[in-house]
């Protein structure tokens, strides 16, 4: 999933319409760290503040527990997704296997 934080991040770049080197000069990063975010990869926390700042982004607090359940909830549905085409799959088998006897 991608990291709402990083979402907001991306977001707030185009709403200025920066480029990544723009973004990397204002936040004192590199672009590499700039495009870590995009790519949803870990940056450091120290990184993250000064990206943030750089684009006016105040994040007063990350309730991890809500991106935690919402990347469970994602995963349920995916999961849930996997089981129906197996028991589709079965099905299907079931199917074949009766024509096959007779």
């Amino acid at each position: 999933m991608a990291n709402i934080l990083y979402q907001g991040i991306i977001e707030r770049k185009k709403e200025l319409g920066l480029t990544n080197r723009e973004l990397a000069d204002l936040s004192g990063m590199n672009v590499v760290t700039i495009q870590k975010i995009e790519r949803d990869e870990d940056i450091s926390l120290a990184s993250l503040r000064d990206v943030c700042f750089a684009l006016d982004l105040v994040v007063t607090t990350i309730d991890r527990s809500e991106i935690v359940m919402k990347e469970i909830e994602e995963k349920d549905a995916e999961i849930a997704k996997v089981k129906k085409q197996l028991d589709d799959l079965e099905s299907e088998r079931r199917a074949l296997a009766s024509l096959i006897k007779k």
